[in-house]
This record gives structure tokens, sequence and C-alpha cells, in this order.
């Protein structure tokens, strides 16, 4: 049997919704991705050989991923607003997911850092002659 065989019997079409409820699982929210694994019953392994094989299951997990992160966001707002909770418990959660979405998109996520340059000089600006015949006037 080639190789190109046995990656085509390797993700058969139930692999593939296998791999689909994970991503929809992941969407929602409610679970991590290692968790939605489990729920679904899928290692990691097959899933992530999944994901570098194909290029348009990679791309549901991002979508997936993105809604995963855009929820948590959600809920820093709920946390925030959560009258039950003292300001300590408030930044610790916030903070872990404000770090969980750094880590997982850090392209949209990361911390952005401006920088501004201001140079200013005081100093005069010296021109000096040479002469064309190249020796020095006195």
């Amino acid at each position: 049997m080639s190789e190109l065989e046995k990656k085509e019997r390797k993700y058969n079409p139930e692999l593939i919704d296998k791999y689909n409820l994970v991503c929809n699982e992941l969407a929602k929210g409610d679970l991590p991705l290692y968790k939605c694994l489990d729920k679904v019953g899928m290692s990691r392994r097959t899933f992530y050989d999944l994901v570098f094989d194909k290029q348009n299951l990679s791309q549901n997990l991002a979508r997936a991923r993105e809604s995963f992160l855009d929820k948590h966001i959600e809920r820093i707002v709920e946390i925030s607003e959560d009258e039950k909770l003292s300001v300590d418990e408030k930044k610790v959660r916030i903070y872990a997911i404000e770090k969980a979405a750094q880590l997982s998109l850090p392209k949209r996520y990361r911390d952005k850092v401006e920088t501004q340059v201001n140079i200013q000089t005081n100093s005069e600006i010296v021109r000096f002659e040479i002469p064309q015949d190249g020796r020095d006037r006195q």
C-alpha cells in the first residue's frame, strides 16, 4: 500500500466528522481544546495530523480558536461586572484569560508597544572649506 493510500485510508469521513465536532465544541467557548478532544474521543496526535495534512481543516481550527477566544473576551466583561468577586479575584481571572488569548493567537491579542523617539540637538554645524589645490590656507 502506498503512502498516499495510507493517508486516504487514515482520513476517512468518520474521522473528519470527529474533527469537525472538536472544532464546533471549541467554538462554543465552554471547553479548551484538550477537553473537546476527550469529549469527542479523538487523540491529540490524530487531531494534529489532520491539521497539518489538510489545509482547509487547519483553517477550520483557526476560525474555531478565534470564536473560542472571542467568547472568553466576553467573559472578561462578565467577570469585571460580577459584584460577588473581590477585586483580586477579578484581576487573577482576567489575567488568566488574557494570557491564554495571547498565547493562542499572539498576532491578535499580544500587547502592542508603541515607541516614539524625539531627538533634539543643540549643536552647530561646522563647515570646512578645502581649497581646490589641496593645500591648507594659512
